[in-house]
């Protein structure tokens, strides 16, 4: 079964400890399979390229950290509409790229299901994947002081 991890937070060079525990679980996976992780993270001005990618092989776990810039229009509400549409743009092309060269995976795993969630669920309805979402925050939670249901309308159309 070849299935794909799509990772909201996982360490890369901008936040070298952001979704460890999501790579621990890859690695732990990795003893039994094989295990793509695709990550993709926005660089901000703190690096010098437009779009990087960094690839990294242990044994059955291969992790590409995509890197991408975005420009602020210094639009606060704008900003967050155009940050979000390029991001999605840029992770649905890699996973498009993945397709086109490795094959279709039978399964996506999310982790995190803001913002990969989004993806998987764009390639639910392209390719007809199926996906599974591995949660590790209280926010779902009802019995969390700070839960979704308590959030703004933007916050839970967005999450």
């Amino acid at each position: 079964m070849k299935i794909l991890w799509l990772a909201s937070w996982y360490p890369n060079e901008y936040e070298p400890t952001i979704g460890d525990f999501v790579q621990r679980h890859a690695k732990a996976v990795s003893q039994l399979m094989h295990v793509d992780v695709i990550h993709v993270v926005q660089a901000g001005r703190k690096f010098n390229y437009l779009n990087k990618v960094v690839n990294n092989y242990d044994g059955n776990l291969h992790e590409a950290i995509h890197y991408f810039t975005y420009k602020k229009s210094n639009i606060d509400w704008l900003d967050k509409i155009l940050y979000n549409k390029t991001y999605w743009r840029y992770y649905k092309k890699i996973v498009d790229d993945y397709i086109q060269q490795k094959g279709k995976p039978d399964l996506l795993h999310v982790h995190v299901p803001f913002k990969a969630g989004i993806i998987a669920l764009a390639f639910l309805r392209k390719y007809k994947i199926p996906f599974i979402v591995s949660e590790h925050s209280s926010l779902y939670s009802n019995n969390a002081k700070e839960n979704f249901s308590n959030q703004d309308f933007f916050f839970q159309i967005l999450y």
